[in-house]
């Protein structure tokens, strides 16, 4: 059974590489026409050689303040191209992994399909192995899940009619391709005696109702999908929540019920799996924990008892890196769509800096509407970068849009306030002050206050590549 599911999740990723590679070229959500075609590899490629064209000659234009010709969108999404390499470097190691237990040689430079292609016919052997054949079940299963989400695909579901074992829950759902099992409903095990004793009786609730009673009191059972859902709870007066996974709510419906909550003694009791590190719930309420009056307790993987000893030390020997600490340490790291995956904040960010000895450059990213941002670079004594200090404006949040002339002021007046590591001296002025091209209005404005700005190359593929290399060889590092 176990080998019937791998080899269906290696063949699906499989098929997703193509679909992956047009994904990569998008457009406002929308795939281009010719992807909608079928075309031969050489005219796909000529169409998209045609897009990077056009958006290399949008990128000049506005470079030199012309308006730019066409609307052709980024011929690159990220979180195709981070799901794409992300398949590439891991079923790489699996063949690797795989050879080096059967005592195989891997293929010379072989596609990616090619190795996945070699690695279905080895399945067989593979099972022979259980640690291993766990390995490989685990990656593809990833894999599969990785690339499903940055498509679009929605995971197979089948509603079963059993009840649960442990709850007596009748909301059972199972996904096939995890070979897992679910009780959906949360009431379950309120009415279960075997867990709350007397107080089962006490709760009362019919499946798909959208009111619950318990201890005599009326709970309303309310659904989060989207933004939409902020309505349901606005002009209620509540004594208290539950939330599950409040990580997947919509910002606007948590902020609402929040605010809601205005009885006396009124509590919000949450759940959540680590996200994002700037994910809204962290940022505006798990690190706030005095002005939000929020108490949080963290659980790693070992400390759910429940589950069984052999499942546990599988996912430990499956996961590494930022997947490993999310997934098993229960860390807000960025794991999935993580551009640099080799970041890690234990390698990368330093509390002490070294003497700089040159300050490289301070890159804009400039925003009206959206954040404004300037990054200052500098070169160390041990001849390594740091990135060293950040200026930030987000005029949604200041709900006020700033003008080129107070953006340059501003910044003008926070590089006199940098302070100078190992010295009592503050004030940098760095060699390179680089900008968007786009930013035309900006860039004249700071050539009037006296600093000469450098345009930026907006080469995505390159830029990533680079700062991936300076993070991979620990030649990069942040403050």
């Amino acid at each position: 059974m176990r080998t019937e599911l791998t080899y269906d999740h290696l063949a699906a990723v499989r098929s997703y590489l193509p679909e992956l590679d047009r994904a990569l070229v998008p457009s406002n959500g929308r795939r281009r026409h010719w992807n909608q075609r079928e075309l031969s590899s050489e005219q796909r490629a000529r169409m998209n050689a045609q897009a990077v064209a056009e958006r290399e000659a949008k990128e000049r234009n506005l470079g030199l303040g012309l308006k730019a010709l066409g609307n052709a969108p980024a011929p690159l999404d990220l979180s195709a191209l981070d799901a794409r390499d992300l398949i590439v470097t891991s079923v790489a190691e699996l063949e690797e992994a795989v050879c080096d237990k059967l005592g195989l040689t891997p293929l010379a430079r072989p596609t990616t399909a090619e190795r996945i292609t070699r690695l279905i016919g080895l399945l067989d052997r593979i099972a022979l192995h259980e640690d291993l054949a766990d390995h490989v079940h685990a990656e593809a299963a990833r894999l599969r899940q990785t690339a499903r989400i940055v498509l679009g695909e929605a995971e197979p579901v089948v509603r079963l009619t059993a009840r649960c074992i442990h709850c007596r829950s009748l909301s059972l759902r199972a996904y096939p391709e995890r070979a897992v099992i679910a009780a959906r409903n949360a009431f379950a095990p309120l009415t279960n005696p075997e867990l709350f004793g007397v107080l089962a009786s006490q709760v009362h609730y019919t499946n798909g109702a959208a009111t619950a009673t318990i201890l005599g009191r009326t709970v309303h059972v309310i659904g989060a999908n989207d933004a939409k859902a902020e309505p349901k709870v606005r002009g209620m007066t509540c004594a208290g929540a539950y939330v599950d996974e409040a990580s997947t709510l919509p910002k606007d419906f948590f902020d609402q019920l929040n605010a809601r909550c205005s009885v006396f003694g009124a509590k919000i009791f949450a759940t959540t799996n680590p996200d994002n590190p700037g994910h809204w719930l962290r940022k505006e309420y798990l690190l706030r924990p005095s002005e939000t009056s929020l108490r949080a307790w963290h659980f790693r993987l070992d400390d759910n008892i429940h589950l069984d000893p052999t499942y546990v030390e599988t996912i430990k020997s499956t996961y590494t890196g930022l997947f490993y600490k999310r997934s098993v340490l229960g860390l807000w790291v960025q794991a999935e769509g993580a551009v640099y995956d080799c970041f890690d904040d234990d390698l990368h960010v330093v509390d002490i800096l070294p003497t700089i000895t040159r300050w490289i450059s301070l890159g804009i990213d400039y925003g009206t509407a959206a954040p404004f941002a300037g990054l200052l670079l500098g070169f160390g004594v041990d001849r390594k970068l740091y990135l060293t200090r950040e200026y930030r404006y987000e005029s949604k949040k200041a709900h006020r849009q700033l003008t080129d002339v107070e953006y340059s002021e501003r910044l003008r007046t926070w590089l006199t306030e940098v302070p100078i590591p190992g010295t009592t001296l503050k004030g940098v002025r760095p060699e390179y002050v680089v900008v968007d091209p786009s930013a035309l209005s900006f860039r004249v404005q700071l050539h009037n206050d006296g600093l000469t700005t450098h345009l930026a190359n907006n080469d995505v593929l390159d830029g990533i590549r680079n700062v991936a290399s300076l993070l991979a060889t620990r030649r990069l590092f942040v403050q």
